[in-house]
């Protein structure tokens, strides 16, 4: 896998289309939440859709989720609840 970085603008309201993220096994990628302004938006809580196949890190307390697939050519789902978002 080639390293990289990316931003994308998601858009929260009901219906909209949700991010794809790809993952190689083996290497863990670190996915920052921020609001529109660039200030940290911590995460309250995260349900993975396939946790046999992928492990996540989280701290409790910030805005990153470190997140690696422990197997190749898997998918699963992963919601996330943001602090104070209804």
């Amino acid at each position: 896998p080639q390293p990289m970085s990316s931003t994308l603008t998601v858009d929260l309201s009901p219906g909209g289309t949700p991010p794809v993220i790809r993952l190689a096994t083996g290497f863990v990628t670190s996915i920052v939440f921020v609001d529109a302004t660039g200030q940290s938006w911590p995460v309250a809580d995260y349900s993975l859709g396939n946790p046999k196949h992928f492990n996540i890190q989280w701290d409790k307390k910030t805005n990153t989720l470190f997140v690696q697939s422990t197997a190749s050519y898997v998918t699963a789902n992963l919601a996330v609840r943001l602090e104070e978002l209804d």
